[in-house]
């Protein structure tokens, strides 16, 4: 576990302590933030949340692939990005996300809190880690939205020679657009996926 405390960045009188705790063989890190109004005016719909860099990765938002911009509010509660060696994953246990996008970053209002003088709000999203070519991660959201998902895997050959193909993103769609991503090794590809 490690415990950060500080202040909002704009109100010296918010005090803010966030924990980030990770289970042992665990792959998803617990974000949790206590927020507490030190002030003397109640705070209304005051906006609790992180800022991601997806640095080298591709950002994949459910329902929208890879090319997205502006405010986005994400129904699966999680968005992905997709680097050479990992996967990553921020995600909330229940209920959607808010998003704002740029070409490269995320910043996330995970819950709008009202806080009188004197009370805290805590809230708990997650980090998880994984592979951008096997079902890690997707099993690891799939536990925490306490959601059942399927297994599908497949591979991709090159059409002329029938050789495996490697490091292709194959993309999985349903009604409402992408649902999935994963990458192709030569064994094939796995991924899981909601219902």
């Amino acid at each position: 576990v490690v415990i950060a405390r500080g202040h909002d960045s704009d109100d010296p009188t918010i005090a803010v302590e966030t924990e980030y705790a990770l289970a042992p063989g665990a792959r998803a890190v617990r974000i949790t933030s206590t927020v507490t109004n030190g002030g003397k005016q109640a705070l209304s719909k005051f906006a609790i949340g992180d800022a991601v860099d997806w640095g080298r990765a591709e950002r994949f938002v459910p329902h929208k692939g890879l090319d997205v911009a502006g405010r986005v509010n994400v129904d699966a509660g999680w968005m992905a990005g997709f680097g050479d060696d990992v996967a990553y994953a921020y995600a909330v246990a229940d209920g959607p996300l808010d998003s704002r996008n740029d070409w490269e970053w995320t910043d996330f209002n995970t819950q709008l809190v009202d806080l009188p003088p004197g009370a805290s709000a805590k809230v708990v999203r997650w980090l998880v880690v994984g592979s951008p070519t096997d079902t890690s991660m997707y099993e690891a959201l799939a536990t925490l939205r306490k959601a059942r998902w399927s297994r599908l895997t497949g591979r991709i050959l090159e059409e002329a020679s029938g050789a495996a193909l490697a490091g292709a993103y194959v993309s999985f769609d349903d009604r409402d657009g992408p649902a999935a991503l994963t990458r192709s090794t030569l064994q094939g590809y796995a991924v899981l996926l909601p219902a």
